[in-house]
């Protein structure tokens, strides 16, 4: 599978040439430890029985605070700026997410902030590949939610969750430490399971 190469939809960032390289923008960890502690613990109790790979680690902010966390972690990229890191758990060698035929049985769960352009296929790519009862997490504009061509993504592969921040959340450009305020973009955590039910809880995760 192939990603799709359609238009950049970047809310306020209006030109193509003003998005970062490869959309690289870092995760703050808040953002992660606040969606652990108030909403991805509520689906893993035992945390022995977890395994997460992050396909877009970046310099490895989300996977970091997994670890940090208690969770077992692989994290791969498609470019290298994470292998160096030695907080980030097991590490796959520099690959494209779409290059993986197959996944680790041992993984149950796929949680990544992925380029946003590319955010439905790699949705898409993640069933494709990803284990039976597997989840897929995903965090992504609320803006997400919108969209012709989305309405069909969800009409084939339903949301099980939605954490919608309550307070804005700051994406670093580029992997650097100054993540702002959030500015206008509001944040919430996407979560699919691969055999799970068909209908969508819509939650909110408390200001942090």
């Amino acid at each position: 599978m192939k990603p799709n190469k359609s238009i950049y939809i970047q809310n306020h960032r209006f030109k193509e040439k003003d998005v970062q390289p490869h959309e690289f923008y870092s995760t703050h960890p808040n953002s992660v430890e606040t969606f652990l502690n108030y909403g991805f613990r509520g689906h893993y109790l035992d945390k022995k029985d977890v395994l997460i790979w992050e396909p877009a680690c970046g310099k490895g902010n989300i996977s970091r605070t997994l670890v940090k966390n208690g969770f077992n972690v692989i994290s791969s990229d498609l470019i290298d700026r994470y292998t160096h890191l030695t907080d980030i758990g097991q590490i796959y060698e520099p690959a494209s997410f779409f290059d993986f035929e197959t996944i680790d049985p041992n993984v149950t769960c796929i949680m990544t902030n992925p380029p946003f352009s590319m955010a439905e296929d790699f949705i898409r790519h993640a069933y494709e590949i990803g284990n039976p009862d597997m989840w897929i997490i995903m965090y992504l504009k609320l803006t997400f939610l919108e969209g012709k061509r989305r309405y069909l993504l969800f009409k084939d592969l339903p949301l099980e969750y939605v954490y919608v921040h309550s307070s804005r959340q700051g994406c670093s450009p580029g992997g650097a430490t100054d993540f702002g305020n959030g500015g206008a973009v509001a944040y919430a955590w996407f979560m699919w399971r691969k055999e799970g039910s068909w209908t969508t809880e819509l939650k909110w995760l408390p200001p942090n």
